[in-house]
């Protein structure tokens, strides 16, 4: 069976036996799969540097022996970031594991998808490098990731009439239409209504002075939404929310 090698980020792993583990693994060139590693927890020549969570490796793998299986086979593994910094800060280790379980939960397997692995690389490095602090820089990301994945939330137009958000006008967040409803095109469902400032607190690249009520709000309608678009709570929510007290 042929051996491939691609770049690869641990998305979980767990524990099957004494000493073997099953990786989920966002690689560069077969997307989101799913590898049995075998004596991963003893071997520190084929695995070196381990297969931790983030964990950014150079790998070697096989597909799966036959149609009906979908666990490739690790045979290999060679760090090349494991991200460290980011594991010794609370409110980063919480937010990266989530973004991290929702990946795993909203990609399908085997599709080939390098914009979104860069992305994941990028961020995980730029965390690691303390250049995410706020609360709101975390939050981003989440729309980040959904828009990556096309669940890009409409901000600034009805989804349905098109009529440009008012800066003075609430508006309703429709979590089905994935967007705005201006108050005539408004239809009772699952949703938030929300203010104008939102928009502007999700896109802006500076600093502005938001009190801590916006970005608790900012934070429930992101859960809410990513809630809906999974279908259940991510486990490591509770983590995340105590973690950026929120």
């Amino acid at each position: 069976m042929t051996e491939e090698k691609t770049q690869a980020i641990v998305l979980s792993n767990s524990v099957y036996g004494e000493s073997d583990m099953i990786v989920s693994l966002l690689t560069k060139d077969f997307g989101k799969i799913s590898a049995f590693a075998v004596a991963a927890k003893k071997s520190k020549k084929r695995f070196a540097g381990g297969i931790d969570l983030f964990s950014f490796l150079q790998i070697q793998i096989k597909p799966p022996k036959s149609k009906s299986s979908f666990l490739w086979r690790l045979e290999k593994t060679q760090l090349i970031n494991a991200f460290y910094p980011l594991r010794s800060n609370l409110k980063a280790l919480a937010s990266m594991s989530y973004l991290s379980e929702c990946l795993k939960k909203l990609l399908a397997d085997e599709q080939k998808q390098e914009s979104l692995f860069m992305w994941w690389e990028e961020t995980l490095n730029k965390v690691a490098q303390g250049h995410c602090q706020s609360s709101i820089d975390y939050l981003k990301m989440d729309f980040e990731l959904l828009s990556m994945l096309g669940y890009k939330p409409h901000l600034y137009n009805c989804v349905h009439c098109a009529k440009e958000q008012q800066q003075h006008e609430r508006f309703y967040f429709s979590f089905e239409k994935g967007g705005t409803l201006c108050k005539q095109c408004y239809v009772a469902g699952q949703g938030m209504w929300v203010n104008p400032m939102l928009a502007k607190m999700i896109h802006h690249e500076g600093q502005l002075n938001y009190s801590s009520q916006d970005v608790r709000f900012l934070g429930q309608l992101v859960h809410r939404f990513m809630v809906h678009t999974l279908g259940h709570e991510p486990k490591s929510q509770n983590f995340r929310w105590d973690a950026m007290q929120l």
